[in-house]
């Protein structure tokens, strides 16, 4: 019987040990990629777009209309909800084996782009000189990059690929980097991400046009324009991240009733089976951006936490019932087709998520106490002495308006720990904007490309996004609330200049031909 137990165990461990990947594929930021490695990911989508309609059983075979018609049609069941990330993952591998099908090319892989390091002037980014920046002022259509002379077949008909972009500030690394550190259950991370980085990048890039229509990328068309692809390469990428921040966070599935065992439908897989990029239907891994360690302190438990659902004040919104899903897609295409035919509150409301965390209540960034320090100020150097110097000028405007004064007069040391408020979770009661009496310098205005040391506040993401999406409206703004209150303390830390600042831009995008009007400190 031993000897049963143990041939039957060394069955199960050879099995499990095949079931990883030999050898994972890199899946890297689009500029760390050479010129010829650009080219050919370019040209991989410009085929798979000319592709053939494929088998609907096949989805390697598939063309990029057909994803573009998956994503529209299965919305409900991936956005706003704890599935979004595992059904994106699943997503995304499906479109790079179609890529690989199209090419030839078993190499071939979706490359991320780490907007964070574009964060501060989006719109400048050489990244726009491979996927198009704004349409045209004539009709919107996008008339530059692998989307030039783009049609668009479903939802609907139209002979290019519409962008009314207005590219604002996105969130910097160090804005990022704090959620990905306090989040102690995948709820907690999935919400902050999808309400709030992941929805700005669509609503900015998208935009609104004149005539009140959204642009594909800001609704869930947006798998037709390709920017969603390098998009949602960054966002697996952030999630994968935080899986590898931490041993309990490896397979910790708690967000609301979610199981692990819940089946993403069309792939017919399991959440778990998403859980590991190194394993089953997926093979690869991410490369490092030089925006992972601002801020990145992630605090581990001694004991992994388990996947799945789990009690206690964690706890995030439940799924949806069907016929909530079912309201929320009609809702979806309503908005997304007749936007003019429809009130500014929406024609359907989608039910605030029940079961929100019960954290303590939150006081002002100033009347707490300090935790042990989780930055430390940067070397001594001409960009420091800059910043140093720009923090006792008088601040730009403000991008979110305050209830409060930002004239503080306590100046922040050169090493200042980081407020023990920005230490837990985002607390979802918080959704006002209130200076912390330290901010002695707050952020320049988010159209403002003149200050090339200091952190604008990232945009938020409109209600109507929100909507679409499923997203609890008061979950987006404390998630952008604490985002502000980051990066006011990051621009109020003496010496420190962020990887996303504009003083830095040129060398996150050597091919951009965006030059500082002068070098304004303030």
């Amino acid at each position: 019987m031993q000897l049963a137990a143990s041939l039957v165990l060394a069955v199960l461990a050879v099995s499990q040990v095949a079931a990883q990947c030999a050898n994972p594929a890199v899946r890297r930021e689009f500029r760390e990629l050479s010129e010829a490695d650009r080219q050919a990911y370019v040209s991989a989508v410009r085929a798979l777009k000319a592709r053939p309609k494929g088998p609907d059983n096949d989805l390697s075979q598939w063309n990029l209309d057909q994803f573009a018609r998956l994503h529209w049609d299965r919305s409900p069941l991936a956005h706003g909800v704890p599935a979004f990330l595992p059904w994106h993952r699943y997503f995304v591998q499906n479109y790079e084996n179609a890529l690989r099908s199209v090419t030839g090319n078993s190499a071939l892989t979706v490359p991320y782009w780490d907007w964070t390091l574009d964060s501060q002037n989006p719109t400048a980014s050489e990244i726009m000189q491979y996927f198009g920046g704004t349409g045209r002022s004539s009709d919107h259509c996008v008339d530059s990059g692998v989307a030039k002379d783009w049609s668009v077949s479903y939802p609907y008909t139209s002979d290019c690929l519409v962008r009314c972009s207005r590219w604002t500030t996105l969130w910097p690394p160090s804005a990022v980097n704090n959620f990905l550190s306090v989040s102690k259950t995948y709820g907690d991370m999935r919400n902050s991400l999808e309400s709030g980085p992941h929805g700005v990048v669509h609503t900015s890039g998208g935009g609104v046009c004149p005539d009140g229509t959204n642009a594909p990328f800001t609704t869930m068309a947006s798998a037709n324009d390709p920017y969603f692809f390098i998009h949602h390469s960054m966002i697996d990428r952030t999630w994968w991240r935080w899986q590898n921040a931490c041993p309990e966070n490896a397979n910790n599935y708690v967000d609301g009733r979610a199981s692990s065992s819940d089946i993403l439908q069309p792939f017919g897989a399991t959440v778990a089976s998403a859980f590991s990029t190194t394993s089953g239907f997926f093979c690869y891994t991410y490369s490092s951006s030089k925006s992972d360690s601002q801020g990145f302190k992630p605090v581990c438990s001694s004991s992994p936490s388990q996947s799945g659902t789990a009690s206690g004040t964690a706890t995030t919104s439940p799924s949806p019932s069907p016929a909530s899903s079912q309201a929320q897609w009609f809702n979806n295409a309503l908005q997304q087709l007749l936007p003019n035919a429809l009130p500014k509150s929406g024609l359907l409301q989608v039910a605030p998520a029940k079961g929100k965390r019960e954290l303590e209540s939150e006081s002002a960034l100033a009347s707490v106490s300090a935790a042990p320090a989780s930055v430390s100020a940067a070397p001594a150097s001409s960009e420091a002495a800059a910043s140093e110097a720009a923090a006792s000028q008088p601040a730009a405007t403000a991008t979110a308006t305050a209830t409060a004064s930002v004239s503080g007069t306590i100046a922040m040391p050169t090493e200042s720990p980081m407020p023990e408020v920005l230490t837990r979770p985002v607390s979802h009661n918080e959704t006002t904007y209130v200076p912390a009496s330290y901010v002695k310098v707050a952020a320049p205005a988010i159209t403002d490309r003149s200050n090339l040391y200091k952190l604008r506040h990232p945009e938020a993401v409109s209600d109507e996004f929100l909507r679409m999406n499923g997203i609890d409206p008061a979950i987006a703004r404390a998630v952008e609330v604490r985002a502000k209150h980051v990066i006011d303390y990051y621009n109020n830390l003496s010496g420190y200049v962020s990887p996303a600042a504009l003083i830095n831009f040129a060398k996150s995008n050597p091919k951009s031909d965006w030059k500082p009007s002068s070098a304004k400190a303030k």
